[in-house]
């Protein structure tokens, strides 16, 4: 597996990345991120692929919304974090959130903490998180479609 960020040649296989109705409740399509990325210049949309196969969708944003969750200004959030549904159960996201430090020390080395919140429904997201290094703050803040967990990775 490889992560790797957007470029216009990723186009056909973002049109074609797969979400349940349950899994759009949480999280963006990349589609939808992609439409905020091109207005918004701290947005940094990655893709996973395993086999040539997008498997998995994440933002970076280093904007000002990380400062909801942080005081490090040397912060990235993460944000719609995904799997395509067809490659669910495969340890594909937990792959792309082990690569996810070495991906940024490489493409932002100023960058020291990754930053989430995830919804207190989302139990499953939570454990993957904490599988993969992430720990839970104790901040609980209130999001759109119910209360959050921040949780933080040191780089």
């Amino acid at each position: 597996m490889y992560l790797e960020e957007y470029n216009p040649q990723h186009k056909e296989v973002v049109n074609n990345y797969y979400l349940t109705e349950e899994m759009n409740y949480y999280t963006s399509h990349p589609k939808d991120c992609l439409l905020k990325s091109a207005e918004n210049k701290s947005f940094h949309s990655v893709l996973a692929f395993s086999d040539q196969a997008l498997v998995t969708f994440l933002v970076l944003d280093e904007g000002k919304d990380k400062m909801l969750y942080t005081n490090n200004k040397n912060a990235m959030l993460l944000r719609s974090f995904s799997t395509d549904s067809r490659f669910l159960k495969k340890g594909h996201a937990k792959e792309a959130l082990r690569l996810l430090s070495e991906f940024i020390q490489q493409n932002y080395p100023h960058i020291e903490e990754i930053v989430l919140a995830v919804n207190m429904k989302n139990t499953s997201a939570q454990n993957l998180y904490l599988k993969t290094g992430f720990i839970d703050k104790g901040t609980r803040v209130q999001g759109p479609i119910g209360e959050l967990m921040v949780m933080t990775k040191l780089i």
